[in-house]
């Protein structure tokens, strides 16, 4: 059994609650902020790369302490500067040794991107794929001149034609005319193509080989990706043992790029391995935010979707785990705002989806159909489950329509109310950045200039204190999580909005963002139909 040296000792007793919080949505309690502020006092103030780290907090044969990790790799200068003690569980696998495998078929790979840029970047080669460019332009308009000196010539032998009289000599010479020019365009085209045909090869010899090493590269990339992936043999809490591919399978996916990496496995496997209980587990973010995505230093994140919930799925069996607080069994109020044969518009609360989810969780959608009977509640929009305010829900399918095309054409008129933490600049004004899913931690967003779609939201300060500011929002497209990202996105108000467990502080309250303004024609009648509602955060 290896070493255990990076047990770090908890001053207090045992907790007795021995539920391990749910990963995926927690609030830290005060055992966990006791080892996270333990772990920050050793971590370096300003570190130039930002990290997500974790703590578990562990039984350790009796003893109550916990461990540490941070999620990926940092650069040695960063690891130089945090004590020995403090640098973290080790990965699950190491695949980093200098002389193994990975580095080892890494060089190699390493070395064919290597030759291609080489091949790509070739003055040589940029210089033949321009020379056979200028030679196809200057046959295409050679070509083309002998075209338009044969058109105009045949144009002026039917003008000669009508006028009628012609000698046999002069039908004569306008036959000769006629096949002479059609041959130099045909030799103007035999000379070019074989000119172009020799060029070519040169170009397709420096494509051949790219493309050749472009193949070869996916191939070990593959390999190698499959090789490591299979090196990832995960325990659970039963000490049962899974390789990650075979993991990801049972889930019905496939291993992505950096799965089992993250801090959380790390913190499990070390603690299985040296037969510590999990009791608590939580992850923040230290150091500055990469570009796109929204972290900021010191706050709580639950762990990502993409890779970790496969391998947390496995790894915590024979944990008792507390249950998903999201998808608990709550029966929530639904009022009822406006109501005809045509549509409903309700005040959906906080916490309630708005259509039935995965886990078959209470929803807008459900409550109604349970209390319209046989009639099919149609969905026209949607509120995030967080989100609370206006709804409006059709009855029959030509109101949803109708009501669809006034969203999609932006007929409709949509305000949202909403506290931020910290102060916004300026009174008013516009946010517009792009915004595209974070592809492994769904269902974050994050602000994409590459290739994210675009968002725009205009907003208005309504009060401040300094410390927070509530604001009113409207959005001028309907992208997801627009106006949460917007807020909290230092490209754009640099302030999240209270509450938000996904870009901000959460502390257990819920976010404070309403749909408190909703106006739109009724389809059925033609009337412009306004609701506000107030919302009471």
């Amino acid at each position: 059994m290896m070493a255990c040296s990076l047990f770090h000792k908890l001053d207090g007793s045992q907790p007795d609650d021995r539920t391990l919080n749910y990963p995926f949505h927690y609030v830290p309690d005060a055992l966990t902020m006791a080892a996270v502020g333990e772990l920050q006092s050793h971590l370096p103030a300003s570190p130039a790369e930002g990290k997500m780290w974790g703590v578990l907090v562990v039984d350790n044969h009796g003893q109550l302490g916990f461990l540490n990790a941070f999620s990926g790799q940092i650069d040695d200068r960063m690891l130089h500067s945090i004590d020995e003690e403090w640098r973290g569980c080790p990965p699950v696998y190491d695949y980093l040794q200098p002389d193994g495998y990975f580095k080892t078929h890494e060089a190699v790979i390493s070395d064919i991107n290597k030759r291609i840029s080489e091949l790509s970047d070739s003055a040589e080669y940029h210089c033949k794929v321009a020379e056979y460019e200028d030679l196809r332009r200057e046959a295409d308009d050679e070509i083309s001149h002998r075209r338009e000196v044969m058109n105009e010539a045949k144009a002026r032998r039917d003008a000669r034609r009508r006028e009628g009289g012609l000698s046999a000599d002069e039908a004569k010479a306008m036959e000769r005319e006629s096949q002479f020019l059609k041959a130099e365009v045909h030799r103007a085209k035999v000379l070019y193509r074989d000119r172009l045909a020799a060029m070519a090869k040169d170009v397709e010899n420096y494509s051949r080989e790219i493309a050749a090493l472009k193949r070869r590269r996916s191939l070990l990339s593959d390999h190698l990706q499959a090789w490591l992936f299979g090196k990832f043999i995960l325990l659970n809490g039963r000490g049962e043992r899974k390789a990650m591919p075979d993991i990801f399978r049972d889930y019905g996916t496939v291993c992505p790029s950096g799965a089992g990496e993250c801090c959380e496995p790390k913190l499990l496997q070390y603690a299985y391995l040296h037969g510590m209980r999990p009791l608590r587990m939580a992850s923040f973010w230290w150091g500055p935010a990469p570009g796109g995505e929204l972290r900021r230093n010191g706050h709580f994140y639950p762990a990502c979707g993409g890779r970790c919930k496969p391998i947390l799925s496995w790894m915590l069996q024979g944990v008792d785990v507390a249950g998903n607080p999201l998808t608990a069994r709550t029966v929530h109020k639904l009022r009822i705002i406006y109501d005809d044969s045509y549509l409903t518009v309700v005040d959906k609360p906080a916490g309630l989806l708005s259509v039935p989810g995965k886990d078959d969780a209470e929803s807008v959608v459900s409550i109604l159909a349970e209390r319209w009977g046989g009639t099919e509640p149609l969905v026209v929009h949607r509120l995030d489950m967080a989100t609370s305010g206006l709804l409006v829900v059709a009855k029959d399918k030509t109101t949803q329509r109708l009501l669809r095309r006034e969203f999609e054409e932006r007929r409709i008129d949509k305000e949202y109310e909403a506290i931020v933490d910290g102060a916004v600049a300026g009174k008013k004004g516009t946010v517009d950045l792009p915004i595209g899913a974070d592809l492994l931690d769904r269902p974050r967003q994050k602000v994409d200039f590459a290739n994210g779609k675009e968002a725009h939201t205009e907003y208005e300060v309504i009060a401040t204190d300094g410390s927070s500011t509530r604001l009113r929002l409207k959005p001028l497209t309907g992208r997801t999580h627009q106006l949460r990202v917007h807020c909290a996105s230092p490209y754009g108000l640099d302030a999240p909005i209270r509450g938000d467990s996904l870009y901000g502080h959460y502390d257990g309250g819920r976010l404070c963002l309403q749909a408190r303004r909703l106006s739109f024609v009724h389809p059925a009648n033609g009337r412009k139909m306004t609701f506000t509602l107030p919302p009471d955060f």
